[in-house]
This record gives C-alpha cells, structure tokens and sequence, in this order.
C-alpha cells in the first residue's frame, strides 16, 4: 500500500511545525543558555591573572593552579563575607567559629592556615605564620577573588600553602550610582550595607558602609560588626592610575556562659585599620 501526501499538505504541516517551535521558547532559551556557558569557559581560560606571577598573564599561559571568582559568582552565592564564598570553592576548607562575621580560618588543600597568604587588593593582611580573618572581609566590595593552591604561590613567600587575592570594586563610569541592601534572620541576624560610586573626569571613587552581626546563632555568642571601605582612584594622562583604600572593621563579640549560679559574661572591642596608596604604569 503506497501513501501519498500532497504538496499543500507537506507546507501546512511545516507550517504548524515552525509555529509550534516558535510558540516554545524555552528550548531556544535553553540552547542560548548552553551556548552562553560554553563560551564563558573559553573567555575564562583567556582571563588574564597577576596573583601567580605578579604581572598579568592569560590563564593559558600559567603553569599554577589557579581559580578565579567573578563578581557575577559571587552575587549568586548571595554570600555575606569572604568566609561564605571561600566555603564553596573545591579543595579549600573553612573553620568558621561562631555565626555570620566571626572568626574564619583558612585551610587550602589540607595546608596549615598559617600558610596561606591573604590579600586585600595586593597588600597582605597576614603575615605568614599568622592567621587572617576572613570573615571580617564583607563579600558586597569584592570584584574578583584570585587563589594559587600549593607550593606554586611562593612566589609571594613561603606561602606553602597557597595565595587568595582580594580585589574590591572599581568605581563604575558615572557620575552617580549607589546601592542599598538589607536581610534579615533569626535572633536579630542583619546584614544591611550601602554603596556610593562614581567617575567625574579623572577622578573615581567607591564607597561602602556596612553592619553584620547577630544577638547570637550559637547560644551565648554575639556579634555586631561595622564595616566602612572606600577606594579612590586618580587616572594618568599616559594610562597609569593612581589609587588608595582605607578598610576600617569594628567587631565587638560576646561570650555569655549560663551557669546557674553566676551570670558570666564576656565581651571584646576590636578595631581593625588597612588602608593602602599605589601607583600603576605602564611598562614601554
């Protein structure tokens, strides 16, 4: 038995096919997804890194183990400190003490966290043999996060154990723009920040305030912690940039002990302080 279609048939059919295609776009959307990934992998292997080698160098052509978090990362971890996005990175291992702000310590592959070398926008804020907090460091200023695992990163020093690099947020091409963010949890956990940045002619600025801090997610631990960040920048006729930052923490802890015989409470102060003033030009 031999079936035939006629040519009117075979386009309405066609027809219906492209409508139903078009009436669905999820697929395509799928697909543009897909395609928008794939590309994202190639560019990032072409992303240029200056924490291994202290010169910018494409990742195609680093020998080290490195791995680098976006902003875009970053934003969708909806993270509150730099303990929080660390927590996620395969192979680097967090000590966190407390709740949201607290004392966080930093283990890469199994090294010491004595180590491992922290840095805020190229200036360390540990000494090797020394701890770094990082839960002190508010995710909302960090742009880009560069780490070497291993031995590799003596580079910067006995760092053994490895190198995560801090870079804050550039001052956006406007006059003007800001952004306000609040979240709120359980026993009074917030963490509210407001950020100011601009450019006028040459002259660039970044601006961020802050509160973290928690009446205790842990019995008897609470912690209130004050954070103002600002980053200026001054732009050279020859394509050089002139820039400085001022990082200024307060934590102030507690411990509360519920004996039922005394009423023992502890509290501490601390102020921490980094500000930093440097220069970059381009090399003929």
């Amino acid at each position: 038995m031999t079936l035939f279609i006629k040519p009117h048939t075979v386009r309405i059919i066609l027809a219906a096919f492209c409508l139903l295609i078009s009436l669905n776009p999820v697929t395509a959307r799928g697909q543009e997804e897909s395609d928008e990934e794939t590309l994202d992998l190639f560019n990032a292997w072409q992303q240029a890194s200056s924490t291994a080698s202290r010169a910018p160098k494409p990742l195609s052509q680093t020998p080290e183990n490195i791995t680098i978090i976006t902003a875009s990362d970053i934003e969708a971890l909806n993270a509150h400190t730099l303990a929080d996005v660390l927590s996620t990175i395969p192979g680097i291992q967090i000590q966190n003490l407390g709740g949201p702000g607290s004392a966080a310590y930093t283990f890469i592959q199994s090294a010491n966290f004595t180590h491992t070398l922290i840095q805020l926008d190229g200036a360390p804020l540990n000494k090797i043999g020394s701890s770094s907090d990082i839960g002190m460091v508010p995710a909302r200023i960090i742009e880009r996060i560069e780490i070497v695992k291993g031995s590799a990163s003596a580079a910067w020093g006995p760092a053994l154990g490895g190198v995560i690099n801090v870079i804050t947020k550039t001052p956006e091409k406007r006059l003007v723009g800001g952004t306000a963010t609040a979240s709120l949890g359980s026993s009074t956990t917030a963490d509210t920040s407001l950020e100011l940045t601009g450019t006028s002619g040459r002259f660039g600025y970044y601006l961020s305030t802050g509160y973290l801090g928690s009446n205790g997610l842990l019995p008897g631990r609470p912690l209130h912690s004050n954070n103002n960040y600002a980053k200026l920048t001054y732009d050279l006729p020859d394509n050089g940039q002139i820039w400085a930052t001022v990082n200024h923490t307060r934590v102030r802890q507690g411990e509360n002990f519920d004996i039922p015989v005394l009423d023992f409470k502890e509290s501490s102060d601390q102020n921490y302080l980094d500000t930093t003033l440097g220069i970059r030009r381009q090399l003929t």
